[in-house]
């Protein structure tokens, strides 16, 4: 199964977006019947379990029912969460999540900044006092 192994990771290393499983088993199966379906599927769990690999559900799926799980190289999962990307409509590439601690700074007068500034330096300093 080592060898299995190494077929299955260099087979998602170049897959960006990952594979289905029934796509991954149609990779491995040669047509000899030495791979069974539950042996694959039992071996991707496996792997997932111990890290080297990740499996997530696909986006935006046809059709009813549970959207089937994707695996993925873990060189090539998304190192940032996008909380855009499942939402119709919006692009995710131009949106960016802003705090509202952020948005209420940007809105405040320059002397309110200066105070707010002054007091979180003293606060600092008393902090690092005790």
């Amino acid at each position: 199964m080592a060898g299995t192994e190494s077929d299955i990771l260099n087979l998602l290393e170049k897959k960006p977006d990952g594979l289905e499983f029934a796509e991954v088993f149609e990779h491995l199966d040669r047509g000899n019947g030495l791979l069974s379906k539950r042996g694959v599927r039992n071996l991707l769990n496996q792997m997932v379990k111990e890290g080297k690999l990740f499996k997530e559900k696909k986006r935006r799926t046809k059709g009813r029912g549970a959207p089937p799980y994707v695996y993925l190289h873990p060189e090539k999962v998304p190192r940032q969460l996008d909380l855009f990307k499942d939402i119709p409509g919006i692009d995710s590439e131009r949106s960016k999540v802003t705090s509202r601690a952020e948005v209420d700074r940007e809105q405040l007068n320059p002397a309110e900044k200066e105070r707010q500034d002054e007091a979180r330096s003293v606060l600092e300093r008393i902090a690092q006092s005790h």
